[in-house]
Parts: C-alpha cells; structure tokens; sequence
C-alpha cells in the first residue's frame, strides 16, 4: 500500500477528535488542511445517543468543517439499514431519545409492543427497565431482527468508564438463545462499508484513524483498508496490545501525523 493511494480518511470521534468535550489538541487545524488538501474525509462512531445534528453542531463548534453526509453514526446508519431492507418498518427500540429521532426520520415507526416489531434494535439505554427487557423478548420470540448498534461491553465518560451497549445486547442474546443478525458499529463492517459507500472510494483507497486497537484498526484492516493508530484516547493502551495480525499501517502521537501524508 501507498500513502500516494490514499484518497479518503475516515477518523473515529472519541479519543481521536474529542477527549470528552475537549478538542484533542491539531484536530481542527489537521481536518482543515485535509479538507484544502482535496481529501475524502468522513467521521465514524458507535455511539447511540447523538443524532446526526447533535455531532454536526458539535464538530462546527469545534471548528471542523464536516458536513452532514460526512458523519456515519450508529444511529444513522441503523436507520438507513432498515430503511433500505423494509422501509417504514416496525420497530421495538431499547436506547436513546437521540436513537429514536434517528429511526423516525428514516420513516420507520417505533411501537411499544414487542410482538409488532419487525426489528428490535439494541442500544445503550441508561434506564432500561424489566419491562423493557421483557418487549424486547417478546420481539424476538415473535420473529424480530435482532440489531445490536455495537458490541461494547464498556464506554468511555467523562466519570470515568461505565456499562456499554454490549451488556444489553448480551442480555438479549442469554433470553433468546443467539447473537444479533446484525451488529451495525465496529468492529462489524457495516458502518465502514456503509461510510466508503457515501465517499464513493475503495476500501485500500482509504484510511481508518482510531484510537482503539480491537475496533478501529482491526475492523479497518479486515476490510483492506489502511489504518493509523494515534496514541491520544486509549490509543498509548492499544499499542500495548499490538500482535504481528493486528499491527497498523502508522503509529502516530496523535493527529498532527496525518500532516505527513499531504
């Protein structure tokens, strides 16, 4: 692979771009040069509370020029799967008013009974109660697609670290007796896939920047894509875990590597 092949850059949010609310120090400055320099960029990310609006809003603030097709968030691209496979589809949600939004404006329909739903969707919901976890059985038992927005046992906060989405989703799995259909964010391939799509470019055309060994470089490498690890975030404790299979194409302090490249 050549850095002369590269023509577009999908970064991750958390612990690349973002420290929590902080900006990583040369983020902005790096996206706008990317940007002058003619480069593809998209933004990538598992989390299942934000909508589309709510990152755009975030990243402008911070002075990064995406724009709203750019942005490939597991709430999106939940939504434009089940668009694409049953439009105005039934849906049981377990997770976020920010997931919810997402699923509407995709003209999909949210119902409270379990035995309608066409798909159960599981996301991170932070007051899931018995009585949602029962729906969400009923679903399943009634024929549902199971649709996990990630596998994340844990997330990362500004408290510290706290359950993820894969803690319910592992639930889901014990009642029903098998894993989700689909797992939509990475290391699954749907999102990537789904970003390389909107930038009209070939996976070994591209570049995965991430701070997490497990998702970010190994979901990238499995596609053929070109990966850069960047030691912001949990990037200094994935290096640790590094193996011959897993190895990135760079190691970078942070985003200030990219430069390199134009």
């Amino acid at each position: 692979m050549s850095v002369a092949n590269i023509r577009a850059i999908i970064f991750d949010v958390d612990g690349v771009l973002f420290a929590g609310k902080q900006v990583i120090s040369g983020a902005p400055e790096t996206i706008r040069l990317l940007k002058k320099a003619g480069k593809k960029l998209a933004v990538v990310s598992n989390n299942t509370s934000h909508t589309v609006e709510m990152f755009l809003r975030k990243f402008h603030g911070a002075g990064m020029p995406f724009a709203y097709e750019e942005i490939k968030v597991a709430t999106r691209v939940t939504a434009e799967y089940i668009r694409e496979k049953k439009p105005g589809a039934r849906v049981y949600l377990v997770g976020s008013a920010g997931y919810a939004e997402e699923l509407r404006k995709a003209g999909l329909q949210l119902t409270e009974e379990g035995v309608e739903a066409d798909f159960l969707v599981v996301g991170n919901d932070r007051e899931i109660s018995y009585a949602r976890y029962d729906q969400g059985l009923q679903a399943l038992l009634h024929g549902a697609e199971f649709i996990a927005a990630n596998r994340d046992p844990i997330m990362p906060t500004e408290e510290g670290l706290k359950p993820g989405c894969g803690c319910l989703v592992a639930g889901f799995s014990a009642m029903c007796g098998r894993e989700p259909d689909v797992t939509i964010g990475k290391p699954s391939p749907q999102m990537l896939k789904s970003a390389l799509k909107m930038l009209g470019v070939l996976a070994e055309e591209s570049l995965m920047v991430g701070d997490l060994l497990e998702s970010d470089i190994v979901g990238a490498k499995g596609l053929g894509m070109q990966t850069a690890l960047v030691l912001t975030g949990n990037g200094e404790a994935s290096r640790k875990r590094i193996t011959h299979q897993t190895t990135p194409d760079y190691i970078w302090p942070d985003l200030n590597g990219l430069r390199n490249l134009l």
